[in-house]
C-alpha cells in the first residue's frame, strides 16, 4: 500500500548517522529541522487518509521540556476507536529525540477499506477453503473408509506432534513440516508404485495431499528470513551490517500472489500426482 521507504529530512539509512543528526538536533535546539521532518511524516498521513489532530508545534515543544530530552506524552489515534483490535493505540513515542511513528496508521486505513470490500487476500482465503474441503471429498471417493478416517485422525495426533516439537525447538518448525511433507511424498509413492502396505501407503498419501500446499510458503519464508538485513548493536546503536537482498523485498510485497499461485500450483499437482496416485492405490491388492 505504501511500500517504499519514505525519505526524511536528513534521513539516513546508518543507524549511528540517524542518531548522530537527531542528537545534533537536539543539542543545538534546531526546531526547524524536527520541525520539517515531521512536516514531512504527516504529508505522507495526509496522501493516504490516515486521520488526525496533531499539533506540529506542540510535538516539537515537548522534546525540549527537560535536559534529557525524554517525552513520555501519549498521541492516541482516531483509529483506536474502532471495535477492531488491528486499530487499538497507536503512540508516538521519543527516546532521546528519536520519533518513533505512526506508521502503522497508515497500514490501518488500507486495511479499514479492503476490510469493507473484496480483496484479494479474502479471495485466495476462499480458494484455499474451497480447495481444501474439495481435497477432503477427493480422497474420500478415490481411497477407501478405512484410510481416509485414520489419515484424518492422524492428522490430530501429528497436529499435537508439531505443537510439541514447535514448543522445543521453536524457529526450527518450518523445517521439521518440510521432512514431513518430503518424507510422506516418497513413502507414498515407493509404496504404491512398489505394491506394499496397502494401508500404510494410502495413508501417507492422505498426509502428503493434506499438508502438500505448506511446500512453497515455507520455503519462501526459509528464503526469506535468510535474506534479510543483518544488524548489529554496536555502541548502543544499531548499525546495518548487510541489507537485505532483492529476493527479500520480492517476497515481502508479493506474499499474496505467491499464494494464489501456489494455490495453482495445488490444484495441478492433484490432477498429475495425487489423482493418479490414487488410482495405483486403488489397483494394488489388499493385505
Amino acid at each position: 500500500y505504501c511500500q517504499k521507504t519514505v525519505e526524511m529530512v536528513d534521513y539516513k539509512s546508518d543507524a549511528q548517522d540517524y542518531h548522530r543528526i537527531s542528537k545534533r538536533w537536539l543539542d543545538h535546539n534546531e526546531r526547524d529541522s524536527i520541525k520539517q521532518c515531521l512536516l514531512a511524516y504527516f504529508k505522507i498521513m495526509d496522501k493516504y487518509q490516515a486521520r488526525h489532530s496533531v499539533n506540529i508545534d506542540t510535538l516539537v515543544a515537548w522534546c525540549f521540556l527537560d535536559k534529557k530530552h525524554t517525552v513520555y506524552h501519549e498521541v492516541n489515534s482516531y483509529y483506536e476507536n474502532l471495535s477492531s483490535a488491528q486499530f487499538t493505540n497507536i503512540k508516538l513515542n521519543y527516546m532521546e529525540g528519536e520519533f518513533d511513528a505512526l506508521p502503522t496508521s497508515i497500514s490501518n486505513v488500507h486495511n479499514e477499506q479492503t476490510n469493507s470490500q473484496f480483496s484479494l487476500p479474502k479471495l485466495i482465503t476462499y480458494i484455499y477453503v474451497a480447495f481444501g474441503f474439495s481435497l477432503v471429498l477427493i480422497l474420500f471417493r478415490f481411497t477407501r473408509l478405512k484410510p481416509w478416517i485414520s489419515a484424518i485422525i492422524g492428522l490430530g495426533i501429528w497436529g499435537i506432534i508439531f505443537g510439541l516439537i514447535a514448543i522445543v525447538f521453536e524457529e526450527n518448525t518450518q523445517y521439521i513440516l518440510l521432512l514431513f511433507v518430503l518424507i510422506t511424498l516418497i513413502f507414498s509413492t515407493r509404496y504404491i508404485l512398489g505394491k506394499r502396505n496397502k494401508l500404510a501407503s494410502g495413508l501417507a498419501l492422505h498426509w502428503f495431499a493434506y499438508s502438500f500446499l505448506s511446500l512453497v510458503p515455507i520455503v519462501m519464508e526459509v528464503i526469506y528470513q535468510s535474506t534479510g538485513e543483518i544488524n548489529q548493536c554496536i555502541n548502543n546503536h544499531w548499525v546495518l551490517i548487510r541489507p537485505a537482498f532483492p529476493i527479500n523485498t520480492w517476497i515481502k510485497f508479493h506474499w499474496d500472489e505467491i499464494f494464489l499461485l501456489n494455490g495453482v500450483l495445488g490444484f495441478l499437482i492433484v490432477l498429475w500426482v495425487i489423482i493418479p496416485l490414487c488410482f495405483r492405490w486403488q489397483a494394488n491388492p489388499s493385505e
